[in-house]
């Protein structure tokens, strides 16, 4: 392992623009990042990354859930322990979340349906209305 200061690492430039609403603070961006969205302890990146960039980061943040999902990285709240992504768009959060987390994530898909149980949070695919969510109907 590399015995430089974190804020020394060669990932660290250039700097990333700011979103119209929230500054950059430094942190352990690939090279490649466009955006930074803070969400209390969500983190949205934008860009164009690669599978290096992802692996990357999940070094430099291990203790965290990090996912890649095209031109988006997603460092998901601490409490995240595991997440299960279903072919038809379902997403499932496993983990100990605060009201905090909750209102993050919700944030950061706003055309999605975000529900919270126990230890769990689920992302409803865009293809299910709130109508049919509250119907029952999951298809």
């Amino acid at each position: 392992p590399s015995t430089a200061p974190h804020h020394a690492t060669s990932h660290d430039q250039p700097r990333p623009k700011a979103t119209s609403d929230q500054s950059v603070a430094r942190g352990p961006w690939p090279a490649r990042t466009e955006s930074v969205r803070r969400h209390n302890g969500m983190v949205e990146l934008r860009g164009t990354f690669t599978d290096a960039d992802l692996v990357q980061l999940q070094r430099a943040v291990p203790a965290r859930v990090i996912t890649l999902d095209q031109d988006r990285i997603l460092i998901w709240p601490p409490g995240t322990s595991a997440i299960e992504h279903h072919n038809r768009g379902l997403v499932f959060l496993h983990g100990y979340f605060e009201a905090g987390d909750l209102a993050a994530i919700r944030a950061l898909h706003p055309e999605q349906t975000v529900s919270h149980a126990g230890d769990q949070i689920t992302i409803w695919p865009t293809t299910l209305t709130r109508a049919r969510l509250e119907k029952g109907d999951q298809r």
